[in-house]
């Protein structure tokens, strides 16, 4: 089962568990709010697929600042010539997650 949006893992999680098919069905979602990570942790959630939400901010403020400044080094640098800045993704896994919930905590964040 896939959960696309950040509420769906957590709920999937606890239905496939409710149903006794946890051997059956691998669940694998879409972002890392609090409920879920316990889930991913425990190996109940295989995987989730998670955005950079501390990056959005980060590269935002960068960006207006070199915008203000007519920094265009810095502009070009951060734009490469593309309309958009990819913050990209990242796919957790048990096998990961304590590096992750590591990197959350570093950042003051719950989840993403």
């Amino acid at each position: 089962m896939v959960g696309l949006w950040s509420y769906n893992g957590p709920s999937i999680a606890d239905v496939v568990q409710d149903q006794n098919k946890g051997d059956k069905v691998t669940v694998i979602c879409f972002d890392a709010e609090p409920g879920l990570l316990p889930k991913l942790s425990s190996g109940q959630v295989k995987a989730t697929v998670v955005q950079r939400p501390f990056e959005f901010g980060r590269q935002g403020v960068k960006l207006l600042k070199a915008l203000a400044a007519k920094d265009k080094p810095t502009i070009d640098e951060m734009l490469k010539g593309k309309d958009v800045i990819d913050t990209g993704v990242e796919t957790v896994t048990q096998a990961t997650y304590h590096d992750f919930k590591k990197y959350l905590d570093e950042k003051g964040m719950e989840g993403s």
